[in-house]
């Protein structure tokens, strides 16, 4: 194989594997480890659009490096909006741990759960 096609195929493979492990961040319960996958998704996200405009640049197989550039664009999107998501989840996480320390009654507990239904 080509230099060029390689950078392409490179370029398709990270994308893909970038999109996967937004999505993994996005539906999987694992906690604080969602947050390392979306930086991790992201960067490889990153990499692959750079892959994917250099193989688009120097020739060859074209179709290969246009695929990693899409498919590096959708994961740093997708990346993006499970980053926004991750980081609201712990706030929140936070807050409610925040006020159960500081000492919500069961009776306060209650009054919300009335509410909320």
């Amino acid at each position: 194989m080509e230099q060029n096609s390689n950078k392409g195929m490179i370029a398709m493979i990270l994308g893909i594997v970038a999109i996967v492990l937004s999505l993994i961040a996005d539906f999987a319960p694992l906690g604080f480890i969602n947050l390392a996958l979306v930086f991790i998704a992201l960067a490889v996200g990153i990499v692959a659009i750079v892959m994917g405009v250099k193989g688009r640049k120097e020739g060859g197989n074209t179709g290969m490096a246009t695929a990693g550039l899409i498919t590096g664009i959708i994961a740093v999107v997708f990346a993006g909006i499970s980053c926004v998501c991750v980081i609201c989840t712990v706030a929140c996480a936070s807050a409610i741990i925040g006020g159960v320390s500081q000492g919500i009654s069961q009776s306060d507990l209650n009054e919300l759960s009335n509410l909320l239904q």
